[in-house]
């Protein structure tokens, strides 16, 4: 929403059509907007150009399964909501800082979260690739789980990750326009 860009909107628990006022969740209202939400584990991760969070909790009632906010220790959001993939027990993402990255998984204890970048030996903004802020910025992404190959589309070259192999191979002249999820 315009209005409300660091705010969730939720239905009741027990009614899926019924959206009370008392149901949003607000990440910090600095200015960063949310770009991308993906359920991972027991938690919703919400993506923003410069942050994430982990939203846990069950209900918003007052219990012990209230709705809770973490902020995940990360440096980089999540470029946009068409770059994260559930990749075996890791959620991959396309990163706002032009690096691709994997996040272990997410739980209630804040200090296991870890994000690891798949990119170490590769700038994806110098050569070979040189990639624009554009590219990034409309990069989209896809698992393949039976081939264990992560897609990622920049501008004309298909980066592929193979799970196996921890390693990339590029594809150039390709342009996959959708991928299917």
């Amino acid at each position: 929403d315009d209005n409300d860009p660091n705010m969730i909107w939720m239905s009741d628990i027990l009614n899926p059509y019924y959206f009370p006022a008392s149901l949003p969740v607000q990440t910090p209202p600095d200015g960063d907007r949310i770009t991308a939400l993906k359920v991972f584990g027991d938690a919703l991760v919400i993506g923003r150009r410069d942050s994430m969070f982990a939203l846990f909790g069950n209900t918003n009632r007052d219990t012990s399964e209230a709705y809770h906010l973490v902020k995940i220790n990360t440096h980089t959001g999540v470029v946009n909501h068409k770059c994260l993939d559930i990749v075996q027990n890791y959620l991959f993402y396309v990163g706002n800082d032009a690096n691709l990255y994997k996040m272990s998984h997410v739980t209630t204890n804040t200090q296991t979260i870890v994000t690891k970048k798949l990119n170490d030996n590769v700038d994806m903004k110098k050569p070979p690739l040189n990639k624009t802020v554009y590219d990034i910025k409309n990069a989209h992404t896809y698992y393949d789980k039976y081939n264990g190959e992560w897609w990622v589309q920049l501008g004309e070259d298909s980066l592929v990750y193979n799970y196996d192999y921890m390693a990339f191979t590029r594809h150039r002249g390709c342009e996959n326009r959708m991928m299917l999820h």
